[in-house]
Order: structure tokens, then sequence, then C-alpha cells
């Protein structure tokens, strides 16, 4: 004998009956429990989560969700959090990772059109803002480009590439300030980004030139959408030549304040000013601070301290 239902493990069982015997018979259906794995960015926090109905807004055809059924925690631990024996349905639930990172909210349907038992579900959430204080030259804390690389506390960029810091809570600066030691190997240039975006592809660009560059002595400014830069200024820095003179070490410091990047460079221990880079439009609000190197550059730096909203003087 055999009996099933949706939702349930079917049961199955050998019954023997005589001639004009009743018999009971016992079927024991198991609900078919599932599991949501949530993966994440954060190391720790809390997801809560709730079975919902899904209904549709006759006016708009909006999918709506209401709660009915008691919610539930578990929390985030190594980046990972399971929703345990789930029935059948739709759930809606909150990802939660701290002060610092945008709630995440969403809904999942179990099963899923594989059928499987177990769901795995990734979730990003969205680091508000940075404001710790980055200054890190390890490899490990920095996404480099195929031609940078990082040794003895040097950071080198030989050739095309941007690098950003690898950590999320160093990537989403507003207002801040940039302190690094630079120097043109080779007499090309040196080159900083100001609020870039994750895959490097949008971002203002500080470039200064050396003498051997194909516009010597000049500190420009880009705008780069979709990794196409766009000349925002530039102006001449001729009478810096001693200063930015091949191989020789020579502090940057770029303010970035709403629109403005103010860039200074220090000679004889004071900050002279460069120019202000500003963007009427403000294409980017937020991003990651990091260095960028151009066809045939070398650029070292010694140093790169970033500081929100500006470093000790």
């Amino acid at each position: 004998m055999t009996a099933s239902l949706d939702g349930y493990k079917p049961d199955e069982k050998l019954v023997r009956i005589g001639p004009n015997e009743l018999k009971g018979v016992s079927l024991d259906l198991e609900p078919i429990l599932y599991k949501v794995v949530i993966t994440t960015n954060v190391e720790s926090g809390d997801v809560r989560y709730a079975p919902v109905e899904v209904s549709k807004d006759p006016k708009t055809g909006e999918q709506k969700y209401r709660q009915v059924g008691l919610p539930r925690l578990v929390y985030i631990k190594d980046k990972s959090a399971s929703l345990p024996e789930l029935r059948g349905g739709t759930y809606g639930f909150d990802v939660n990772g701290g002060v610092d990172y945008e709630p995440y909210n969403g809904v999942v349907t179990v099963p899923g059109g594989d059928n499987k038992e177990t769901i795995e579900l990734p979730v990003t959430l969205t680091y508000l803002r940075s404001t710790a204080t980055f200054s890190s030259l390890t490899s490990d804390q920095w996404d480099l480009p195929a031609n940078g690389n990082i040794g003895k506390g040097l950071l080198t960029m030989k050739g095309p590439g941007v690098a950003i810091p690898h950590l999320e809570i160093y990537r989403h600066y507003r207002d801040f300030e940039i302190v690094s030691d630079v120097r043109m190997i080779n007499g090309m240039g040196a080159s900083f980004v100001v609020h870039a975006s994750a895959d490097k592809e949008n971002y203002y660009l500080i470039t200064l030139t050396g003498p051997n560059a194909a516009e010597p002595y000049k500190f420009s400014g880009f705008l780069v959408k979709n990794g196409v830069p766009q000349r925002i200024m530039s102006v001449s820095i001729s009478h810096l030549k001693e200063t930015i003179k091949p191989n020789k070490d020579f502090l940057v410091k770029i303010t970035v304040k709403d629109n403005n990047l103010d860039v200074r460079i220090n000679e004889a221990g004071k900050y002279v000013p460069l120019g202000v880079v500003v963007d009427p439009n403000r294409n980017f609000s937020i991003g990651a601070p990091g260095v960028a190197g151009g066809k045939d550059e070398q650029t070292q730096f010694g140093s790169f301290l970033v500081c929100s909203p500006q470093c000790p003087k």
C-alpha cells in the first residue's frame, strides 16, 4: 500500500489481508523539508525570515508580500547563514550586516526550479561609507592588476591597470584625503584614482607627467566612464621639474570634498597647489581610492595613506 501527498515524502507498506478481514494501516508521511544557505560578503550579522503570501496589485501589477507565519532568526557566521527545515513555499528574508551595511530584503521560493533540497543563495550587502584609515602596502590588502606588484613595502606599476584596496571597508569613501610618496622610475608619469567602482571601469583619474611623457610636465584630471577617459582639465607643472624628476621621491596630497579634487605636491616641506579637478555633474560621489598605470609608465609608490575626512597635519 502506498500513500503520497504534495509536500510530503511518500510512504509504502506491505500488508497481508485475509479473506473478509479488516485491518487498519498507518502510513507515516514525512514533510519534505528544504534548506536555504545564504552566502554573503559580511563576516557576521543576522537573517530574519518568515513565510509570506504573494499577491498582485490589480492596478499596477506589482507583486506584494504579506507575512503569514512567525518570523525566525539565524546568525551569519563566516559569511554564511542557513535557513533550515523549510516547508515548500515562499519566504521573505532580511539580511543585516551591522550599521556599516545597507540591509538586504529578498524573497526565495522553495523548492527551486531544480527541485534540490538545499538552495544556495548569494547575497552582497552594500557598504554605506568608508571611514577607516587605510595605509597597507601588502599584496593581500590590494586588488592588483597584472602590471602591478607589491614587494618590500613598495607598490610598483609597470604598464596599464588600476589598483584599489581589496577589502570592502576601504572601497566606499566620500570625502577623504590621499597622501602618497611617489617615484616616476622612467620619468613618464604617476597616476591616482578617486571614487573607483569595484570593476575599475568608472572613476576619476589624476595624472602627473614627467619629462619623458608625450605631454611632459602636465597635471590632468579625467572622468573615466566605462573605461573611457574624458579629460576635465589640464595645467602645466613645469615649474616643479626638480621636484618630480625621474627616480626622485616626492609627496602628493589629494583632498576630496564633494565634487572637488584638490591636488598638491610637497616642495621643500610645503604643499604647493597644482589645481582642483571639479566635476559639475557629480558623476561619482563615492568609491575606492587607488593608483593607476599608463602605457610604458613605471611608477613606484612608497606609501599610500587614506584618511577620512583628512589626514593628520
